[in-house]
């Protein structure tokens, strides 16, 4: 644990009614990212999500260190509680998202590049200031689709499910090379949690009925077939229904337009891996 006081903060990046998180300035010590937020809480959570949090900053921590330094590129992963002057809990430290998922928009504002700039519209993405491909270029949107399923298959392998896969908690850059970044990472599922994981409309998978507030790899898949449809689909009326495989067959041969149906089979055990 690491004591409030050793912190020098910064600015406020965000309030919310659980948290507010504010950036800290400079590096706080052995086997923590250089670029740190302080996630501090408005009130105490329940023991059950203090206790959630602390399997989630021990996965990270029992990691090899080339597969920390690996988690530490994929994804915004709680790092280390934060206390204050009594020793009670106060927050938790977290990664700050690289400059190169963020953009700046028309007010000079600086936002999170989240996968939904994707499928709107590219032309919305492009107004607002971010990089974004064009409709047209299948190409790198693909390439961010597999950034995404090599993110998932590196934290599948290690039996941990993300649960919550939407257009709002995965960023992306196409500087450089495309690149994945995930974020809101607390409601993950590693071996041993049994934390309940949100479901966001229009990805809900259809098992969801009997699986509860919790979820599987098969269902991480179905979600991120529902990404894919959406990200590379022509025309994009649809984006308020459900994924369906004819979304895509403008955009995708044969063989494509397969792993798209087996991603969203009503049955988990149709569905491939990442």
């Amino acid at each position: 644990m690491i004591n409030e006081s050793a912190l020098a903060l910064g600015a406020l990046l965000g309030a919310g009614n659980f948290a507010d998180i504010m950036m800290v300035d400079r590096p706080v010590g052995a086997g923590l990212p250089s670029a740190l937020v302080y996630k501090r809480f408005r009130s105490a959570p329940a023991p059950a999500e203090i206790a959630h949090l602390g399997e989630l900053i021990r996965f990270r921590k029992n990691l090899r260190s080339e597969e920390r330094l690996e988690l530490d590129r994929l994804a915004a992963w709680p790092l280390e509680f934060v206390i204050d002057a009594a020793g009670a809990l106060s927050g938790v430290l977290m990664p700050c998202a690289p400059r190169e998922f963020m953009f700046t928009n028309p007010d000079r504002d600086l936002l999170p590049a989240t996968v939904g700039l994707l499928f709107p519209k590219a032309q919305r993405g492009r107004k607002v200031g971010a990089a974004v491909p064009g409709d047209g270029n299948l190409v790198a949107r693909l390439m961010v689709c597999a950034q995404l399923a090599h993110a998932l298959d590196w934290l599948h392998r290690r039996k941990v499910v993300f649960g919550d896969l939407s257009q709002a908690n995965e960023l992306f850059t196409i500087h450089g090379s495309p690149r994945i970044y995930l974020i809101d990472t607390d409601t993950v599922s590693i071996p041993g949690s049994r934390v309940p994981q949100p479901h966001t409309p229009n990805y809900i998978p259809p098992e969801i009925a009997s699986l509860g507030d919790f979820s599987t790899v098969a269902a991480d898949v179905y979600k991120f077939t529902c990404l894919l449809v959406r990200i590379v689909s022509r025309p994009r009326e649809q984006l308020s229904q459900r994924a369906r495989p004819e979304f895509v067959h403008q955009a995708l041969d044969s063989s494509g337009i397969r792993m798209i149906e087996r991603g969203l089979s009503a049955r988990p055990a149709d569905r491939p891996s990442m």
